[in-house]
């Protein structure tokens, strides 16, 4: 599920012309299915937000 959900916001980041390191998207692909936060420095992570979002999925992120 989680591999899943990673491919499918890799694709839509794909469409939107920015993809992303696989690894980043599955944990956001593990926070986004156990309504977990994601705290990081990691700017690319608002990327992979947006996408998520366009797929009707909520992400928490914090940037430190």
């Amino acid at each position: 599920e989680d591999f899943m959900l990673a491919h499918r916001i890799q694709l839509e980041l794909l469409s939107m012309g920015g993809p992303q390191a696989f690894a980043d998207l599955l944990v956001a692909a593990i926070a986004i299915n156990r309504d977990e936060e994601i705290i990081t420095r990691d700017e690319d992570f608002m990327y992979i937000q947006e996408a998520a979002k366009r797929l009707g999925y909520s992400m928490k992120l914090k940037l430190s």
